[in-house]
């Protein structure tokens, strides 16, 4: 299977891996209140780092289980009811 090709998009300054745990959220988990793990940081067309963004965001058993799958959003964040926990703390 061969995907088409996508159009033309703009570069953007992005930051290259954008799943869940990149993120530190308010103690309520409602609010992003800091981004951590820059090496990454790139240039690339934004459609690119929302696509990967859902492949994390939207898989709850976790982006290193091999029997993820994708689970479309809902309206409260999967992250509000679990402990939230820096990589590398």
């Amino acid at each position: 299977l061969q995907l088409p090709n996508l159009p033309a998009a703009p570069q953007r300054l992005v930051h290259g891996d954008p799943k869940i745990s990149n993120f530190i959220f308010s103690q309520d988990g409602l609010r992003v209140e800091g981004v951590v793990d820059f090496d990454t940081l790139s240039r690339m067309p934004a459609c690119l780092e929302t696509g990967d963004a859902l492949r994390s965001w939207c898989n709850p058993v976790g982006e290193d289980d091999r029997t993820g799958i994708f689970q479309q959003a809902t309206a409260a964040p999967p992250w509000k009811d679990t402990p939230f926990t820096p990589a590398g703390s």
